[in-house]
């Protein structure tokens, strides 16, 4: 064999190897991939698919906890269809979601530009920190709180209203202002989550174009409507979601401040499935309430995600 020849073969060799080769490592991410995957994957299905495809499965069943659960078929779906509560609570938790999301999404939005414009970097840290503080404290203790606040014999905001002359209010013993008073403090509390994300979408405008809008001579408003908010769609979206979710999901602060009261007035569908399955211990029931809420929460994304195609700007 001439030199030539055997550096020809040995080329032709490497050339082969190549495909084998690149296979070969291809298993191996793959196999590290799914390693690295597998812990996640195990809780994932131990400790959220499998109680989803528990609670499904549970609908089908009238049971209390303790005893063996008894399969009744579609009752408990009749039974939700019937349940005059079940519209009481649908239409309480749509007043909650909407206002609570409302406030808290105009709020958090006007501040964030006020304080991204017009505060130095020093006060712009420290506000954010002083509102996104009750972000992090317990529900429990933020209701307990709250609660002493909005009392209508000893409560602070009625003490120092009655100093002023002003009228005081029922915050929590009315029905007709226990809800609104709970919207109050659920937006005291989340508002700093929502203010910290618009802030970080704010920063991420370039002043090039706040420059440019000012040289065509719009003033500030034009400037909110033109630049700031087409391009804060996106952050408004995300916050949109989130916000819907999350006021669909509350609980905690009701369960502390009014218990569901007065009357049914600040019972929303998330107390009432805790109150079925853990108070009357139907938790059969109480698990067609919760696929009822997983399938408006669905629906309401889906809606979401289709409108977010005709109003989100994505640069």
């Amino acid at each position: 064999m001439t030199p030539a020849t055997g550096i020809a073969a040995a080329s032709t060799n490497t050339t082969d190897d190549r495909p084998i080769k690149r296979g070969h490592r291809k298993r191996r991410e793959s196999t590290a991939a799914a390693l690295f995957l597998l812990p996640s994957t195990v809780l994932f299905v131990l400790f959220v698919l499998s109680p989803i495809i528990a609670s499904f499965v549970l609908t089908f069943f009238r049971w209390d906890g303790l005893s063996s659960g008894t399969f009744i078929g579609l009752d408990n779906y009749r039974t939700l269809f019937h349940d005059s509560l079940v519209r009481t609570v649908l239409t309480n938790t749509v007043v909650f979601v909407v206002g609570d999301t409302f406030v808290k999404m105009v709020l958090a939005l006007l501040l964030a530009v006020v304080v991204h414009r017009y505060l130095g970097r020093f006060l712009r840290t420290l506000f954010r920190g002083v509102i996104f503080f009750p972000v992090i404290v317990s529900g429990v203790a933020v209701g307990i709180i709250w609660q002493w606040l909005m009392n209508t014999s000893l409560g602070l905001i009625n003490y120092y209203a009655g100093a002023l002359g002003l009228p005081t209010t029922a915050w929590l013993d009315s029905s007709s202002t226990a809800l609104s008073s709970l919207i109050i403090v659920d937006v005291w509390r989340n508002i700093g989550f929502s203010f910290v994300v618009f802030t970080a979408g704010l920063q991420g405008i370039s002043s090039s174009l706040y420059e440019a809008a000012a040289v065509d001579g719009a003033g500030e408003w034009s400037q909110f409507w033109s630049v700031t908010l087409p391009l804060l769609s996106p952050t408004t979206y995300f916050l949109l979601v989130i916000n819907l979710i999350g006021a669909f999901q509350f609980f905690d602060l009701s369960f502390v401040m009014t218990q569901g009261g007065p009357g049914d007035a600040t019972r929303t569908i998330v107390y009432y499935i805790y109150d079925t399955g853990f108070h009357f211990f139907r938790f059969g029931y109480a698990s067609t309430l919760s696929v009822l809420l997983f399938a408006i929460l669905a629906v309401l994304t889906l809606i979401q995600v289709r409108m977010s195609r005709r109003w989100v700007f994505y640069q």
